[in-house]
């Protein structure tokens, strides 16, 4: 009778482990995961501006704090690595074909929701085709491609109506983000496969995000983030820890300071982006020499330091693809040999044109440029224009120098000035205007993405219709500027030009 009870036992046990082996096998398995950390992590921040949209739908994004959620729910297409070179997010490699029009990509495996369904290649052809719909914010840009379609099971093709540089560049964006086609959550919120995922929404009071224990890339370090909205009656009076989170960009946080308390500040890195185009096509700017020492004669410290209210002087100058290139060293900003020799053989008049809009904000850049160059004999005028004909100067070449510095300037395009550097997308934010749409489309129809010298040492690496591009990248997060430097995944496209750092780089 015991040998008989022994032998039922051992039978169930075989046929409950066999029916664990087939459960687990009738449905997918996540990527492992290293185990829990004993203490929960929950950092707490304030949303300092207007409430995000609850949709969070990538293609329809327009306001600030919607993207930098949705730059923590959702993964794109590519990326960025530490040294701003494209790499695979959720594809896992690429080809493209010889006449620059077909983009064919291979995903990644095991990547799931949040709900816990597999992504598979329908999911991400029918985010890319949203892209195209007519509300989309980013149908001018997709007015370059032709189709999307599936291939197998494994990857797709993207094909163009004609050859365009910066496409990859478009992917790395939260726009090209994949979301889970007609599907929401509890939140209502569409359901991403990033590294975080909505667990609350209370509008006009907080949304709380926690770790997505699913997530295909590396384990995000917080497991709960907390965004208050400051309008809310809770306000920071419920926050668990001591952290007013906030980015130095563009715009000062209006975070108000007496009511923080004693709350510390933890800045988000933030990588700002100003853009010099020089009219190329006719002297002084024709001549390769004094391109070179116009972009060497700044006193670039200063200049840094005059963009923006809110920037404070930057610990180091990235000006990708100049002589002095070295995020960890400070230079020496101020070129008094040769470029001031090349300089003083010019005198005359250049005319820099910027639009109306950076007015206000920008006038003392204005006197700044009027205050370098006349140390050289140059007369320079600052000239704000609207939109309209601000982007026509850049179409006839009827001024030296196109300013750019956010996207203020366009605000039919944040993302203009991402163009013109060839390593950022142009996104559209309301389209429809058929005038500017199709200046835009023209200026970019010539845009050839420059190769970058291994020893940075090419001057004229961005020329776009007739004008060279000087992208000026800076860190307004002075105590970690090194740090943000490595690890993040910057994303410097149409998203307001921020580079929002992932959440989960932080301790």
């Amino acid at each position: 009778m015991k040998l008989k009870n022994k032998l039922v036992l051992a039978a169930l046990a075989i046929l409950l482990a066999a029916a664990a082996y087939f459960a687990a096998r009738s449905r997918p398995a996540g990527p492992a995961q290293p185990p829990d950390s004993p203490a929960a992590k929950v950092y707490n921040g304030i949303l300092d501006m207007e409430p995000p949209d609850a949709a969070l739908a990538p293609g329809k994004i327009l306001e600030v704090h919607s993207i930098r959620l949705a730059r923590q729910v959702y993964s794109s297409i590519l990326a960025y690595d530490d040294s701003f070179n494209i790499t695979g997010d959720l594809a896992s490699g690429w080809e493209i074909s010889p006449d620059g029009r077909a983009y064919r990509f291979t995903l990644k495996e095991n990547v799931f929701f949040h709900d816990g369904a597999r992504m598979t290649v329908d999911d991400v052809v029918a985010s890319l085709k949203r892209l195209g719909e007519p509300d989309s914010t980013q149908k001018g840009l997709w007015s370059f491609v032709k189709k999307v379609e599936r291939i197998d099971e494994k990857s797709f093709v993207i094909k163009l109506k004609s050859r365009f540089p910066p496409f990859l560049d478009f992917l790395t964006t939260v726009y090209a983000a994949v979301s889970k086609a007609g599907v929401k959550s509890a939140s209502g919120a569409v359901i991403g496969t990033g590294p975080y995922q909505i667990a609350v929404w209370e509008p006009k009071k907080v949304v709380r995000l926690k770790r997505n224990s699913l997530y295909y890339g590396v384990r995000p370090k917080i497991d709960e983030i907390n965004f208050y909205i400051p309008s809310a009656p809770a306000g920071i009076g419920g926050l668990a820890k001591k952290f007013v989170l906030h980015d130095l960009g563009w715009y000062n946080p209006p975070v108000d300071r007496s009511e923080a308390g004693n709350y510390t500040e933890m800045d988000i890195p933030s990588l700002q982006v100003s853009l010099l185009c020089l009219n190329i096509s006719k002297p002084p700017f024709s001549n390769p020499a004094f391109r070179k020492a116009f972009v060497r004669a700044f006193d670039k410290k200063e200049f840094i330091g005059q963009i923006s209210p809110g920037a404070r002087m930057a610990s180091g100058y990235l000006p990708l693809g100049l002589l002095g290139h070295n995020p960890e060293i400070p230079v020496n900003y101020f070129d008094g040999g040769a470029g001031a020799a090349t300089l003083a053989k010019y005198r005359r008049k250049i005319a820099v044109v910027a639009g109306i809009n950076t007015k206000s904000d920008h006038a003392r850049e204005g006197a700044y440029f009027r205050d370098t160059y006349a140390k050289f004999g140059l007369d320079v005028s600052v000239v704000y224009l609207p939109d309209d004909e601000y982007l026509k100067t850049f179409l006839n070449g009827s001024y030296d120098v196109i300013k750019i510095s956010n996207e203020a300037d366009f605000p039919d395009a944040y993302g203009m000035l991402a163009y013109f550097t060839g390593s950022h997308p142009m996104t559209f934010l309301r389209g429809g205007d058929k005038k500017i749409d199709e200046m835009l489309v023209k200026a970019m129809g010539h845009l050839d993405r420059g190769a970058r010298a291994a020893t940075y040492g090419e001057v004229d690496r961005y020329i776009v219709d007739n004008h060279y591009a000087i992208p000026l990248y800076y860190n307004t997060n002075r105590r970690r500027f090194h740090n943000s430097l490595k690890g993040i995944r910057p994303s410097l496209m149409g998203e307001h030009l921020f580079s929002i750092a992932k959440l989960d780089i932080h301790d």
